[in-house]
């Protein structure tokens, strides 16, 4: 759900889509000029704008601009960058399909057409390898390791321009999320990536040119525009990032149809959750007990072949690790 949703600002053809600015809905791709926050102080001056109208022009007024300022709302680098602006948009521009199945290379038109990448870890590692070299990246989703082939050499300046442009469109993507994930920022940090705002924002404009048939007026491709007021106000983005808990919902989602009753749900997967974490614990200590009666089993004269320390009553020199030979490591 995106917090267009959440703050109920997005539908279809909304002029004003943007949970927190009042950007028309044809400049969403506007990112170096400062529209009118939402805020309450500026919903109740349209309101008041609208009190010597009748219902009709009041309505249709209000229709437009939304009422609802919701200051929780945060920038989430999840689903704006790797699970939306690169997913959604940047990736499907790649074409994949186009590239040849070659023997013992993953043909990945399949898999988004089935939609097998829903974990955003799987977006995030695949933008951050696709424009620069080829190389086994261990995926953090199945533990495979699938091969992301480089894209640099085959969208040349002279051979295809509007892959080029794509590419430099990425680069700058990759330079802005790279700033986004910063755990500390300095005044440094935001300005450059300000900057780097502004230079997404020229490389849209010329892609734009070579695609016209691409639209790039959507809400995800805007909220960047405030991620850097939120580093200031509510501090690095990973404090308010939905990616931490994205693999938790299975948990979750098992808990409140099992063991809930569907009614305030919250405090019973509390309890359930932390029922479960005790367990796991008594769990680990039996094992770590049982590990240590195995090891104390150990007779006096093997220990004694196995543990050759040197040393006083107070200090000890050496290693508690049986000798072996090379054979025997191997």
């Amino acid at each position: 759900m995106t917090n267009s949703q959440l703050a109920l600002t997005e539908v279809e053809e909304h002029k004003f889509p943007c949970p927190v600015c009042l950007v028309p809905g044809d400049q969403l791709v506007n990112l170096s000029t400062d529209f009118p926050l939402r805020t309450s102080s500026e919903m109740e001056r349209i309101y008041q704008s609208t009190k010597d109208l009748n219902i009709g022009q009041t309505d249709e007024i209000l229709k437009a601009f939304g009422l609802r300022d919701v200051e929780a709302i945060s920038w989430d680098r999840l689903h704006a960058d790797h699970g939306g602006l690169f997913s959604d948009h940047i990736w499907e521009e790649v074409k994949i399909d186009a590239i040849p199945p070659w023997s013992g290379l993953n043909h990945f038109n399949s898999i988004i057409k089935t939609g097998e990448f829903s974990d955003g870890s799987k977006y995030e590692n695949m933008s951050k390898v696709n424009g620069f070299e080829s190389h086994f990246l261990k995926n953090k989703f199945n533990r495979e390791k699938i091969l992301i082939f480089s894209i640099h050499n085959i969208f040349t300046k002279d051979g295809c321009p509007r892959g080029y442009q794509l590419l430099k469109l990425m680069c700058s993507y990759l330079e802005l999320d790279m700033y986004a994930s910063l755990t500390v920022h300095t005044e440094t940090t935001i300005q450059n990536g300000r900057k780097e705002l502004l230079v997404f924002e020229k490389e849209v404009q010329k892609y734009m040119e070579l695609n016209p048939s691409k639209s790039w007026s959507f809400p995800k491709a805007h909220t960047h525009k405030h991620m850097f007021n939120d580093v200031q106000r509510k501090g690095a983005t990973q404090n308010y990032n939905t990616k931490p808990n994205e693999k938790c919902h299975g948990a979750f989602n098992n808990s409140y149809k099992f063991i809930t009753n569907f009614k305030n749900v919250a405090p019973q997967i509390l309890r359930f959750d932390h029922a479960d974490l005790v367990a796991t614990m008594i769990r680990d200590d039996i094992d770590y007990l049982d590990q240590s009666l195995s090891q104390a089993n150990i007779s006096s004269e093997d220990r004694a072949t196995t543990w050759k320390i040197i040393g006083t009553d107070h200090v000890s020199l050496g290693s508690p690790c049986t000798p072996i030979s090379f054979s025997e490591l191997e």
